[in-house]
């Protein structure tokens, strides 16, 4: 997300500001296939609204779980090694996503932590939930 930019000491503000815009432009296609609806802060949680828009959000269980496990080991490596967001979650905030299928139900919750990034780092160390 090309929304933060991190600016030393004003984590706050900068979530504020990038939630701000994530609204302004929502709901916006983020790929073909997965559209956010909404974002807001809640504390020291940035809660995003995602729509997976590809039929495979239908498919049996055990894929959806591989497809969610695929979804969440993305979100987590990109949000992890990206310089802006990465001091704000060393500070303890978190980025959640609610994954909704086509027709508004909910597929599936998750979130990004301080923890979450450490595993992500190390590779195979840690199991990302």
């Amino acid at each position: 997300m090309a929304f933060f930019h991190w600016n030393s000491g004003r984590t706050a503000r900068a979530f504020e500001k990038a939630t701000a815009e994530l609204q302004r432009r929502a709901p916006m296609d983020l790929t073909p296939e997965v559209r956010l609806e909404k974002a807001e802060l809640k504390g020291k949680e940035l809660a995003l609204s995602l729509t997976l828009l590809d039929e495979d959000a239908d498919t049996p269980e055990v894929q959806q779980s591989q497809g969610i496990h695929l979804l969440k080991t993305m979100l987590t490596k990109g949000w992890c090694a990206n310089k802006d967001l990465r001091p704000a979650i060393n500070e303890g905030y978190v980025i959640s996503v609610t994954a909704l299928r086509a027709d508004g139900s909910v597929l599936t919750r998750l979130s990004v932590t301080e923890e979450e990034c450490i595993c992500a780092v190390q590779g195979d160390v840690c199991v990302i939930r």
